[in-house]
Protein backbone atom coordinates (compact mmCIF):
# COMPACT_ATOMS: atom_id res chain seq x y z
CA UNK A 1 0.00 0.00 0.00
CA UNK A 2 1.12 3.56 -0.17
CA UNK A 3 0.69 6.38 2.31
CA UNK A 4 -2.15 8.50 2.63
CA UNK A 5 -3.70 11.36 4.21
CA UNK A 6 -7.01 12.47 5.25
CA UNK A 7 -8.58 15.89 6.07
CA UNK A 8 -10.45 16.83 9.41
CA UNK A 9 -13.63 15.22 8.93
CA UNK A 10 -12.55 12.86 6.17
CA UNK A 11 -12.65 9.12 5.68
CA UNK A 12 -15.06 6.37 5.01
CA UNK A 13 -17.92 7.15 7.13
CA UNK A 14 -20.63 4.14 7.64
CA UNK A 15 -24.14 4.53 9.13
CA UNK A 16 -24.21 1.48 11.62
CA UNK A 17 -26.56 2.44 14.49
CA UNK A 18 -24.83 5.78 14.46
CA UNK A 19 -22.17 7.49 11.79
CA UNK A 20 -18.54 6.15 12.60
CA UNK A 21 -15.91 7.52 10.18
CA UNK A 22 -12.92 5.16 9.62
CA UNK A 23 -9.65 6.72 8.84
CA UNK A 24 -7.73 3.02 9.02
CA UNK A 25 -10.20 -0.20 9.24
CA UNK A 26 -9.61 -3.53 9.72
CA UNK A 27 -10.72 -4.31 6.16
CA UNK A 28 -9.50 -1.02 4.34
CA UNK A 29 -6.51 -0.90 4.54
CA UNK A 30 -6.13 -4.04 6.71
CA UNK A 31 -2.66 -3.74 8.60
CA UNK A 32 -3.80 -4.40 11.69
CA UNK A 33 -5.25 -1.67 13.90
CA UNK A 34 -8.50 0.22 12.87
CA UNK A 35 -8.93 4.03 13.74
CA UNK A 36 -11.88 5.30 14.23
CA UNK A 37 -13.81 9.16 15.15
CA UNK A 38 -17.43 9.42 15.83
CA UNK A 39 -19.81 11.67 17.61
CA UNK A 40 -22.95 9.98 20.13
CA UNK A 41 -24.93 11.36 22.86
CA UNK A 42 -27.00 10.03 25.50
CA UNK A 43 -29.47 7.43 24.77
CA UNK A 44 -26.96 5.90 22.32
CA UNK A 45 -24.58 3.96 24.17
CA UNK A 46 -24.20 0.14 23.25
CA UNK A 47 -24.95 -2.23 25.91
CA UNK A 48 -21.96 -3.94 27.98
CA UNK A 49 -20.22 -6.21 25.65
CA UNK A 50 -16.98 -7.94 25.41
CA UNK A 51 -14.36 -8.16 22.11
CA UNK A 52 -13.14 -11.56 22.20
CA UNK A 53 -10.23 -11.08 19.67
CA UNK A 54 -9.41 -7.42 20.31
CA UNK A 55 -8.00 -4.45 22.45
CA UNK A 56 -9.89 -1.34 22.34
CA UNK A 57 -8.54 2.26 23.19
CA UNK A 58 -10.97 5.04 23.87
CA UNK A 59 -9.31 9.12 23.75
CA UNK A 60 -11.95 11.75 24.48
CA UNK A 61 -12.07 14.89 22.16
CA UNK A 62 -14.56 16.46 23.87
CA UNK A 63 -17.45 15.37 26.51
CA UNK A 64 -17.39 13.60 29.93
CA UNK A 65 -18.37 9.72 30.35
CA UNK A 66 -17.96 7.10 32.71
CA UNK A 67 -16.84 3.72 31.58
CA UNK A 68 -17.09 0.09 32.79
CA UNK A 69 -14.71 -3.04 32.47
CA UNK A 70 -13.80 -5.92 34.65
CA UNK A 71 -16.23 -4.73 37.52
CA UNK A 72 -14.43 -1.05 37.66
CA UNK A 73 -15.61 2.63 36.87
CA UNK A 74 -13.96 4.75 35.37
CA UNK A 75 -15.04 8.48 34.66
CA UNK A 76 -13.36 10.20 31.40
CA UNK A 77 -13.80 13.31 30.47
CA UNK A 78 -11.77 15.74 27.67
CA UNK A 79 -8.41 14.66 27.16
CA UNK A 80 -8.93 11.60 29.01
CA UNK A 81 -7.60 7.77 27.72
CA UNK A 82 -8.79 4.47 28.52
CA UNK A 83 -7.32 0.57 27.77
CA UNK A 84 -9.81 -1.81 28.10
CA UNK A 85 -8.42 -5.50 27.29
CA UNK A 86 -9.65 -7.94 25.00
CA UNK A 87 -12.24 -10.51 26.55
CA UNK A 88 -13.71 -8.00 29.24
CA UNK A 89 -17.29 -7.28 29.39
CA UNK A 90 -17.46 -3.40 28.78
CA UNK A 91 -19.37 -0.24 28.40
CA UNK A 92 -19.90 3.33 28.79
CA UNK A 93 -22.62 6.01 29.73
CA UNK A 94 -22.37 9.18 28.24
CA UNK A 95 -22.35 12.26 31.29
CA UNK A 96 -22.31 15.11 29.00
CA UNK A 97 -25.62 16.34 27.94
CA UNK A 98 -24.03 17.71 24.62
CA UNK A 99 -22.68 15.42 22.37
CA UNK A 100 -19.21 13.62 23.33
CA UNK A 101 -16.70 13.52 20.33
CA UNK A 102 -14.38 10.09 20.27
CA UNK A 103 -11.82 8.48 18.90
CA UNK A 104 -11.30 4.82 18.82
CA UNK A 105 -8.37 2.32 18.40
CA UNK A 106 -9.10 -1.12 18.19
CA UNK A 107 -6.15 -3.98 17.43
CA UNK A 108 -5.47 -7.78 17.45
CA UNK A 109 -4.29 -9.19 20.14
CA UNK A 110 -1.16 -11.60 19.96
CA UNK A 111 -2.64 -14.54 20.64
CA UNK A 112 -5.84 -13.54 18.84
CA UNK A 113 -4.35 -12.03 15.27
CA UNK A 114 -3.22 -15.70 14.33
CA UNK A 115 -6.38 -16.91 14.12
CA UNK A 116 -8.22 -14.31 12.34
CA UNK A 117 -9.16 -10.41 13.38
CA UNK A 118 -12.69 -10.51 13.16
CA UNK A 119 -13.31 -7.42 15.12
CA UNK A 120 -16.42 -4.89 15.81
CA UNK A 121 -15.22 -2.41 12.71
CA UNK A 122 -15.15 -5.16 10.51
CA UNK A 123 -18.63 -5.58 10.66
CA UNK A 124 -19.03 -1.32 10.43
CA UNK A 125 -17.29 -1.95 7.28
CA UNK A 126 -18.97 -5.11 5.79
CA UNK A 127 -22.54 -4.43 7.34
CA UNK A 128 -22.99 -0.50 7.92
CA UNK A 129 -24.07 1.86 4.81
CA UNK A 130 -21.46 3.76 3.62
CA UNK A 131 -22.09 7.01 3.15
CA UNK A 132 -18.91 9.42 2.53
CA UNK A 133 -16.18 7.60 0.87
CA UNK A 134 -12.36 9.17 1.15
CA UNK A 135 -10.89 7.05 -1.30
CA UNK A 136 -13.38 9.19 -4.24
CA UNK A 137 -11.26 12.51 -4.12
CA UNK A 138 -12.52 13.50 -0.73
CA UNK A 139 -15.87 13.50 0.49
CA UNK A 140 -17.96 12.17 -2.03
CA UNK A 141 -21.75 11.21 -0.62
CA UNK A 142 -22.72 7.73 -2.04
CA UNK A 143 -26.28 7.86 0.14
CA UNK A 144 -27.71 4.28 -0.73
CA UNK A 145 -31.21 4.31 -1.52
CA UNK A 146 -33.08 3.16 1.70
CA UNK A 147 -36.24 0.65 2.09
CA UNK A 148 -39.27 2.47 1.83
CA UNK A 149 -41.37 -0.65 3.11
CA UNK A 150 -42.50 -0.03 6.33
CA UNK A 151 -40.87 -2.20 9.63
CA UNK A 152 -42.05 -5.01 11.32
CA UNK A 153 -39.75 -4.99 13.94
CA UNK A 154 -40.84 -5.15 17.39
CA UNK A 155 -41.76 -1.41 18.47
CA UNK A 156 -40.56 -1.50 21.94
CA UNK A 157 -37.02 -1.70 20.65
CA UNK A 158 -34.13 -0.04 22.24
CA UNK A 159 -32.68 2.92 20.40
CA UNK A 160 -29.73 1.32 20.24
CA UNK A 161 -31.26 -2.22 18.63
CA UNK A 162 -33.32 -0.18 16.40
CA UNK A 163 -29.95 1.50 14.99
CA UNK A 164 -27.88 -1.39 15.00
CA UNK A 165 -30.60 -3.57 12.84
CA UNK A 166 -30.92 -0.74 10.08
CA UNK A 167 -27.35 0.14 9.86
CA UNK A 168 -26.77 -3.45 9.14
CA UNK A 169 -29.56 -3.51 6.64
CA UNK A 170 -32.55 -5.31 8.66
CA UNK A 171 -35.64 -3.95 8.19
CA UNK A 172 -38.80 -6.70 8.16
CA UNK A 173 -38.63 -9.79 10.72
CA UNK A 174 -38.24 -12.11 7.45
CA UNK A 175 -34.66 -10.96 6.83
CA UNK A 176 -33.78 -12.05 10.40
CA UNK A 177 -34.50 -15.80 9.28
CA UNK A 178 -31.51 -15.30 6.90
CA UNK A 179 -28.85 -14.49 10.14
CA UNK A 180 -28.38 -16.84 13.08
CA UNK A 181 -29.17 -15.82 16.54
CA UNK A 182 -25.01 -16.34 17.16
CA UNK A 183 -24.21 -13.71 14.63
CA UNK A 184 -26.96 -11.41 15.65
CA UNK A 185 -25.76 -11.31 19.11
CA UNK A 186 -22.39 -9.98 17.17
CA UNK A 187 -24.15 -6.94 16.40
CA UNK A 188 -22.81 -3.68 18.38
CA UNK A 189 -25.88 -2.13 19.98
CA UNK A 190 -28.28 -5.75 20.03
CA UNK A 191 -28.64 -6.89 23.95
CA UNK A 192 -30.00 -9.93 25.48
CA UNK A 193 -33.27 -8.15 25.93
CA UNK A 194 -33.22 -6.96 22.05
CA UNK A 195 -32.43 -10.96 21.27
CA UNK A 196 -35.63 -11.73 23.33
CA UNK A 197 -37.77 -9.74 22.00
CA UNK A 198 -37.29 -10.23 18.16
CA UNK A 199 -37.12 -14.21 19.42
CA UNK A 200 -40.78 -13.66 20.88
CA UNK A 201 -41.70 -11.69 17.53
CA UNK A 202 -40.31 -14.08 14.71
CA UNK A 203 -41.69 -17.00 17.20
CA UNK A 204 -45.34 -15.63 16.89
CA UNK A 205 -44.91 -15.21 13.11
CA UNK A 206 -44.15 -19.02 12.82
CA UNK A 207 -40.54 -17.71 12.03
CA UNK A 208 -37.00 -18.22 13.70
CA UNK A 209 -33.28 -17.33 13.21
CA UNK A 210 -31.11 -19.76 10.84
CA UNK A 211 -29.87 -21.43 13.39
CA UNK A 212 -33.01 -21.90 14.95
CA UNK A 213 -34.86 -23.86 12.02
Amino acid sequence: MRPYTLKAGEGWTYRYGIDFTVKAGELQPGRGVAFTEYTTRQGEEPPDHTHLTEDEIFYVLQGELTFRCGGESFDVGEGGFIYLPQGMEHGYTIRSEAPVHLIVVTFPTRTASGEGWGGFIADVERQGELVADASKGGINMTMQQRDNQASDLPAGLAKPAQRALAGAGYQQLDQLTEISFADLKQLHGVGPKALDQLRRALSAKGLAFADSQ
